[in-house]
């Protein structure tokens, strides 16, 4: 996750994943829960997180996940499902 688009903080983030019962999954911890505000001189920063899906059946995967976060003081929740790719970053507005 990076924070490019905001003139505000991202607090508390959150990371939740599901995938179906015959795959398991692990998350590693993230890299921060915070992002600072957008500094256009300096390289943004990120929220990095590892996930491990077992997939011993060789199935397309098919993940569910859920983000929290606040943003300007306001909590923010995002879900949805991912069935066609694993994007290779996420940003936020």
């Amino acid at each position: 996750i990076t924070n490019t688009n905001t003139s505000d903080a991202i607090n508390n983030f959150h990371f939740q994943a599901a995938v179906p019962k015959n795959m398991r999954i692990k998350l590693q911890n993230p890299s921060t829960s915070d992002l600072p505000v957008y500094n256009p001189i300096l390289p943004p920063q990120a929220i990095t997180q590892i996930l491990i899906v077992s997939n011993p059946n060789k199935e397309p995967v098919r993940l569910n996940y859920k983000l929290s976060y606040y943003l300007s003081g306001e909590q923010i929740n995002e879900s949805g499902e991912i069935d066609n790719g694993f994007p290779s970053s996420i940003d936020l507005i």
